[in-house]
């Protein structure tokens, strides 16, 4: 767009002139004249420009807009009318103006703008010198006079305004908004119209509408698609800070940032079913105030921490349940509300309610990483910890009342004037550590005691989920993995470095004199694991694009030179040397352990190594046997825990009889490629996981949401050590199958799935809520890894994994499976009382095992170490592609369009490849005469890059 201003400009032209006689000579030249004067100015031009006019897109172009905006100014007059006049400019991405915005778009709706207006009541330092917070309060609550309201009214919520009346479109995508609001007059409106009121509409909860030229204001301006109408592919929240009087501004309130929230939530965009969607927490803050307690009704119960509704008359109706106001405070006000919500299922009271918005929220990483959303960037980041005040710590603490002193150990407290008095910003940050504590039902714990003797699997120390953030005296131990190899025998090694808060640090020597050097730390227990993952032909799949096969060890059982010895409960078994295995302190400072005790098959690919993966706990029998143990023998238990220090102080302690407590800080898992030639192609990102996660496994409070491997398994890029096609879950009972990719799009779709999927009988990872855009692929993956428009994962094709989707037998009828469990976890799709046979089989040892292929009746005979066995013909499979797909969409419409279109879900495995067993030099061995072929799948002919339904297009549309 060009704009011209045109001006004409007069001059006085000079000329020679003659003069001529029948004989003279020509005069001489006279002098130039005086310039004339400038003639007046042309008018303006007309706008020349690219414009896109709002009234003439069709639905089409409006529902593919990306707007922006930005608000030049905002004035309010000194005399008569206060109404805030905004003069703001609104555009395309691409900067293209956008004109007409006030008027009917292509679905007949114009409310495609919405303002607010609040002031910032600035801190304040009491008389104890303790800082009492800055706070916002919107002027919206109070509506003007008119024909319906003749002295005006109130509202319950603050919602914006919008008059196309007040609306001036300058055409080029400049416009001015005059506010309907007097703010001058809202104090006055809302005084009196307090005096006719009765309870719950006590105007005292509006706080102070005095209208201050002195003091911090904010415009909001919401732009994009209509309440009811059609929304713009991108709409915008634009907001301008000023102080009416023209002053600078000062005071200012800035704890977090929408960029924080995205980290988790791609692309917050709330309430546009009422409005322009807001996209930026500066205007939820304006909105989102205590203010909102209006009109409600206490909801804090006399006794017990089951809460009591207490509704506006206008929720009653629709949400009996509702409790805006807790305490005193507004549930909805933004730092109430966002802390309810994030803290959800660990919150104390029971029944908290908002306009049916869930406060069951199970948070994905532990509520105490403060740092998460209050990020250093925010004038007032650091006022979490500096100070405190009820409206945010009650929302969390949630049992305790300030109004009655009920279970505060300060007493009643009805401002915030004292808070800082007792909770030093020291010590609040201390409280907030993000610290797991321990698995209280964990099998190193008596059963009398609360302890379960089958949960292993989880974390009897406290567990730093957040390694930046550690307790006094912490360390953290982290590793650099410099090679790995694996020689002709088929033995690993592994060469690394350790560190020691980011130095590089020594692994003692073994010695068995005493138990601190059965250790390899000084202050530590416990060991990470040693792992090599490898593909290896299955299926007729020569080299599969897959790992489905590894081997592992206790780094500690290498450095220790033997096996950990065991306890069972009258006698001790000392564990087995580890002949042919040796450890290795180089000049470098790093260390190298060959492992003889597995045998990694010769024709493996893919071979890559890790470091870390360890966790579990002592059991209470191995405990029984500390006090008959040799000192060798009792250091060794602890190879079944992660690296844990055990001389933090309290309240960290650790039991050197129970093996309970210590803080265990995870090292971040390293992996390495044997040959950087031979790699499995990356997926995802760990730091995609890590942005919503922090770090993945760990959470609150292990009795409400149990860790996933204790925080050791942290890398998302290395689930697939363990989380193979191969992976079935007939041990735990729920015969679901867990290849990653399965299992994270089946828990993060949960909220769309048709069938209620977990991994592990008993938990109900169905409930788990997705924060983001469930379609947002690039939210976990690498561009072009999902829709094979990479090259990597297009080479990958040919040569990917069929998944094992059912194994093991079944439970003899639903009655069975349920014993014990929820029963809706149980997979669906598989038959009860059926025996499907055995998974994919690697003898990873260094003798040969026996085997019987298949494993429900046929062909016995021994399989050679580093030898393989195919699956059984009966276990099922689904094909890769449509596996990866059905995780998410599994209605029975699109389990028939996938199998309609060449894809395979639950066949018997005898239906797409033919294997045979024979004994050849008296090892049973098995050969795959028709192979898995990946061509039965037809998905990429309309779902391939270009094609009618790309997967990029129809997932990465938001």
């Amino acid at each position: 767009m060009r704009m011209f201003n045109l001006r004409t400009v007069s001059l006085l032209a000079w000329a020679a002139g003659s003069l001529a006689a029948c004989s003279g000579s020509n005069g001489t030249s006279g002098t130039n004249g005086t310039n004339g004067s400038n003639g007046t100015n042309g008018s303006n031009g007309k706008n020349g420009g690219l414009v896109i006019n709002v009234p003439a897109l069709s639905s089409a172009e409006w529902s593919a807009l990306s707007l922006s905006a930005t608000v030049s100014g905002v004035s309010i007059p000194t005399s008569g009318a206060a109404a805030p006049v905004v003069k703001f400019s609104v555009a395309n991405e691409n900067g293209v103006p956008v004109v007409g915005i006030g008027q009917n778009g292509p679905d007949g709706k114009n409310g495609h703008l919405a303002f607010t207006i609040a002031k910032l009541v600035g801190e304040t330092l009491s008389s104890s010198s303790t800082t009492v917070p800055s706070h916002w309060v919107n002027y919206e609550f109070v509506r003007m006079p008119s024909a319906s309201a003749k002295n005006g009214s109130i509202a319950i919520t603050p919602d914006p305004e919008f008059d196309a009346a007040n609306l001036v479109d300058n055409g080029d995508g400049t416009y001015q908004y005059t506010f309907d609001l007097d703010v001058s007059q809202a104090k006055s409106i809302a005084a009196a119209l307090g005096a006719t009121l009765q309870p719950p509409f006590n105007v005292a909860d509006l706080g102070d509408l005095t209208y201050d030229t002195t003091a911090t204001h904010r415009v909001v301006m919401m732009v994009g698609g209509a309440a009811g109408g059609t929304a713009v592919a991108q709409s915008v929240t634009a907001t301008f800070d000023f102080v009416p009087n023209g002053s600078a501004v000062t005071s200012t309130r800035e704890l977090v940032s929408i960029a924080a929230c995205n980290n988790c939530h791609a692309k917050l965009s709330l309430h546009g079913a009422y409005f322009p969607p807001a996209t930026d927490t500066k205007a939820c803050v304006v909105c989102h105030t205590d203010q909102m307690k209006y009109g409600s009704t206490e909801s804090y119960p006399s006794s017990g921490t089951t809460l009591v509704p207490g509704p506006t008359p206008e929720f009653a109706a629709f949400d009996p349940g509702n409790t805006t106001r807790i305490d005193g405070r507004a549930v909805p006000a933004f730092p109430n509300f966002i802390h309810k919500i994030h803290m959800g299922e660990n919150l104390g009271m029971t029944g908290t309610d908002f306009l049916g918005t869930p406060f069951d929220t199970r948070f994905p990483q532990d509520i105490k990483n403060c740092t998460n959303c209050h990020t250093a960037t925010g004038a007032q980041a650091n006022n979490w910890y500096a100070v405190p005040n009820a409206l945010a710590c009650g929302a969390c603490h949630d049992t305790l009342s300030f109004t009655t002193g009920a279970n505060h150990g300060g007493g009643k407290q009805l401002t915030d004037s004292q808070c800082g008095m007792c909770h030093q910003a020291s010590d609040v940050q201390n409280a907030h550590l993000p610290v797991t504590p321990p698995d209280l039902t964990n099998g190193g714990i008596p059963a009398g005691s609360g302890g379960v003797a089958s949960n292993t699997h989880t974390n009897a120390s406290y567990v730093a989920s957040n390694p930046k953030q550690l307790p006094a005296g912490a360390v953290a131990i982290t590793w650099v993995l410099n090679s790995v190899a694996v020689d002709s025998s088929g033995h690993a090694s592994w060469t690394f470095t350790p560190y020691l808060n980011g130095a590089v640090t020594q692994i003692q020597a073994y010695s068995a004199a005493a138990l601190a050097t059965t250790e390899m730390f000084p202050n530590m227990v416990g060991t990470p694991s040693l792992y090599v993952v490898y593909s290896v032909p299955q299926d007729g799949i020569a080299n599969p694009a897959d790992f489905n096969g590894s081997v592992s060890v206790s780094m500690k059982s290498v450095w220790r030179g033997s096996k950990a010895s065991s306890y069972n409960g009258t006698a001790w078994t000392t564990g087995a040397a580890l002949t042919g295995s040796t450890w290795t302190a180089n000049a470098d400072g790093s260390y190298t352990a060959y492992y003889a005790g597995a045998t990694v098959p010769a024709n493996a690919t893919h071979l890559t190594g890790g470091i870390g993966f360890n966790y579990g706990v002592v059991s209470t029998t191995s405990q029984a046997g500390v006090a008959s143990g040799s000192i060798a023998q009792v250091g060794s238990l602890t190879d079944s825990l992660p690296l844990t220090q055990t001389n933090v102080p309290a309240p960290y302690a650790f039991s050197a009889t129970t093996f309970q407590g210590g803080l265990a800080v995870p090292a971040p898992v390293v992996t390495l490629p044997v040959s950087a030639k031979d790699t499995r192609r990356a997926i995802v990102a760990n730091s995609k996981c890590q942005a919503c996660h922090q770090l993945l496994g760990l959470f609150t409070n292990p009795a409400v949401a149990k860790t996933f491997h204790s925080g050791q398994r942290n890398d998302g890029s290395a689930c697939t050590f363990c989380h193979t096609a191969n992976g079935f879950d007939n041990n735990d009972g729920s015969f679901w199958n867990y290849n990653e990719k399965e299992i994270v799009h089946a828990i993060h779709s949960a909220s769309f799935r048709t069938q209620q999927y977990t991994w592990l009988a008993g938990d109900t990872m169905w409930e788990i809520g997705y924060p983001g855009i469930v379609n947002n692929c690039e939210a976990c993956h690498l561009s072009g890894t999902y829709d094979f428009s990479a090259s990597a994962s297009a080479a990958a094709l040919p040569n990917l994994l069929w998944d094992t989707v059912g194994a093991g037998t079944t439970p003899a009828n639903l009655a069975a499976a349920q014993a014990g469990n929820s029963g809706a976890n149980i997979s669906p799709y598989l038959a009860y009382g059926t025996n499907y046979g055995s998974v994919f089989y690697g003898n990873t040892g260094t003798a040969a095992a026996a085997k019987t292929w298949p494993s429900t009746g046929g062909i016995s005979g021994s399989v050679a170490a580093g030898a393989t066995l195919e699956a059984d013909p009966t276990t099922l499979v689904s094909s890769p592609i449509s596996a990866a797909c059905f995780a998410c969409h599994d209605s029975p419409a699109t389990q028939a369009h996938i199998t309609t279109n060449g894809g395979r879900l639950f066949d018997p495995r005898s239906a797409v490849v033919t294997a045979a067993a024979s004994t050849t030099t008296g090892f049973l061995v098995t050969t795959v005469t028709s192979p898995i072929t990946n061509n039965v799948e037809q998905c990429l002919v309309c779902h391939g890059t270009g094609a009618v339904a790309d997967i990029y297009t129809v997932h990465m549309n938001f």
